[in-house]
């Protein structure tokens, strides 16, 4: 890592020496020691990325950068430095203000904890290839570099576009566009199905899986309409004779062929949920870069933002309309028999 030598971590302040495992940031580039990111849990500089921010190396920068010459002072020298927030000029450690912008410091970012992830992707972006299965799965995203192209589209728009869980899927997107397989297992889409590719603004294959599984419930609401009394009277009484569900037979074997195949459905879009998300964002970022070509890159950087990250809104509406279609449901029943 000799191109980051005598540059201060945005974290800790300390500038980088030769024996430093140094990190970059898949967004706007900037280093960090592998200890503070991975403790931090995000890249130090994360509130610019919004605006485009790219991080320029000051040792490729001239005698006018914004970085002080004590940033590239020696290795003995190191640790009495400290970067200012604001600005990330280098200050003598122990400065109530910063010399360049007059911030006053001592201002940290406190700790997050964060997964301790594998280290199976080299820190300056060059990808270890023939990755075993559970490395694959587990592979670490730090040191993926910003400007790393995956399927024709730069890390830093894709990370830009996620937001969160970026370090997630970074790798995985990553093992697509190198072995060209689709099976990538996520749990959270096997266990939340459509609740999940809403989150992830996949609205389409959200609401076929919706449809899905209102269909599959189908039978089963209508068996609670014909034998509501019964099981009331299941539910409140000791001893109560068992419900014949012979008549209902047919029913009975539509609802669990339709349940069964809801479940299949959920465990194979568990399977291919990354391919399906990766071929999304890809489609996602082309478009977007198309409307906003010649425009300023800050804006374009917002649109991936604004079009991409997550939408817990409509879970959470989702969710709260399914639960009250439940309770009007219910409710009529009660109505229907009288019981109310």
């Amino acid at each position: 890592m000799n191109k980051y030598n005598g540059v201060p971590c945005p974290i800790c302040g300390k500038v980088f020496t030769k024996k430093d495992d140094v990190v970059v940031c898949p967004e706007c580039g900037a280093p960090h020691h592998r200890d503070c990111y991975r403790e931090l849990g995000h890249c130090a500089l994360s509130e610019q990325h919004t605006q485009g921010f790219v991080w320029k190396n000051p040792n490729h920068e001239n005698a006018n950068s914004s970085f002080q010459p004590e940033a590239t002072q020696t290795d003995e020298q190191a640790g009495n430095l400290f970067l200012c927030p604001r600005c990330n000029s280098a200050n003598e450690a122990g400065s109530i203000f910063c010399r360049s912008c007059g911030m006053k410091l001592g201002i940290s970012v406190p700790p997050q904890q964060t997964p301790d992830y594998q280290r199976n992707f080299q820190s300056q972006g060059d990808y270890q290839v023939n990755l075993n299965a559970q490395q694959a799965q587990s592979a670490a995203q730090f040191g993926i570099a910003p400007e790393d192209k995956i399927n024709g589209v730069t890390v830093k728009e894709i990370a830009q576009f996620i937001g969160e869980n970026t370090f997630y899927y970074l790798p995985r997107f990553k093992l697509f566009d190198m072995a060209k397989h689709s099976i990538s297992v996520n749990f959270s889409a096997i266990i939340f199905n459509f609740f999940y590719y809403f989150n992830r603004k996949m609205y389409k294959a959200g609401t076929v899986l919706l449809s899905l599984f209102i269909l599959s419930m189908l039978p089963n609401l209508l068996l609670v309409y014909y034998l509501f009394p019964d099981i009331l009277q299941n539910l409140l009484i000791l001893n109560a004779p068992p419900i014949d569900l012979t008549p209902y037979s047919n029913l009975l074997v539509v609802s669990n062929i339709l349940h069964y195949i809801y479940l299949i459905v959920c465990l194979f879009s568990g399977f291919f949920a990354n391919k399906l998300y990766f071929r999304f964002v890809l489609k996602r970022i082309s478009d977007i870069k198309k409307d906003y070509d010649g425009r300023p890159e800050s804006e374009y950087a917002q649109a991936l933002a604004v079009s991409g990250r997550t939408n817990k809104v409509l879970v959470v509406a989702v969710a709260a309309l399914l639960f009250i279609c439940y309770f009007v449901y219910y409710a009529l029943l009660l109505t229907t028999y009288n019981l109310f």
